[in-house]
């Protein structure tokens, strides 16, 4: 067994459902949709991202930085063991 890297790179208007086990990080950025992802002994970093995320992390940190959300559609963001930190793009709270 050994550690690989994946990248992945698909369209800006994605959805994406993304999960990892044991030594894996997941990083996403820049993309606009529904991100559902959940990563079990690593950590999850959403650069610059829209829509809407759902975000767990078991025994590693949450980091986003979204640039617009979805109003209407629900987010959550969990961690055991781990900090989470959530930025909003500055004027977030006007757009619709």
């Amino acid at each position: 067994m050994r550690a690989i890297d994946v990248t992945v790179s698909v369209p800006v208007r994605t959805s994406l459902k993304l999960r990892a086990v044991n030594d894996g990080d997941i990083v996403v950025t820049g993309v606009n949709g529904e991100l559902d992802v959940d990563d079990i002994n690593g950590a999850v970093t959403l650069n610059n991202v829209s829509g809407s995320v759902v975000a767990h992390a078991l025994n590693g940190h949450v980091h986003a930085t979204l640039t617009h959300v979805e109003p209407q559609k629900a987010m959550a963001f969990s961690s055991l063991n781990g900090d989470i930190d959530v930025y909003f793009s500055r004027g977030l709270e006007g757009q619709r």
